[in-house]
C-alpha cells in the first residue's frame, strides 16, 4: 500500500471490517449495554475500543465506562458516557457493585447479571 492510496481499500482492512460488521454490530444489537474498561490511550492505542464505543453510541445503547484511578478520560468520552464507575483493580467487588447499579438504572427492565 503507497502513502497515497486509502486504507480502507486494503483488502485486510476491509476484511477486519467485514469481520466488525458480522461479529461486532450483532452482539451490540443483542446487548443491553456496553461496559468498557477505558484504555491507557484513549482511541490512540486502542481501536477496537474506539469501534466498540462509536457502535455503542449509534446503536443508542447505555454506555458504561469502568475507569483506573488516575487515568485521563477525553472531555467528549465523559459526556458519551450514561455511567462513569471507578474501577480500582484491587477492589473487583467495588466495580462489580458500582456496574450493577448502573444496569439496574439505566436497564430496569433487563434481568440482573
Amino acid at each position: 500500500m503507497t502513502h497515497d492510496s486509502d486504507v480502507f481499500d486494503d483488502p485486510e482492512v476491509r476484511a477486519w471490517m467485514q469481520h466488525a460488521i458480522d461479529e461486532l454490530v450483532p452482539k451490540l444489537r443483542e446487548s443491553a449495554a456496553t461496559i468498557s474498561v477505558v484504555p491507557d490511550d484513549v482511541g490512540l492505542g486502542d481501536i477496537k475500543f474506539a469501534l466498540e464505543t462509536g457502535m455503542t453510541l449509534l446503536l443508542g445503547k447505555p454506555l458504561i465506562l469502568a475507569v483506573v484511578p488516575g487515568r485521563k478520560v477525553p472531555a467528549g468520552l465523559v459526556r458519551a458516557a450514561d455511567r462513569i464507575i471507578d474501577f480500582d483493580e484491587r477492589n473487583p467487588t467495588a466495580a462489580m457493585d458500582a456496574i450493577q447499579r448502573a444496569l439496574t438504572e439505566l436497564v430496569p427492565d433487563e434481568p440482573p447479571c
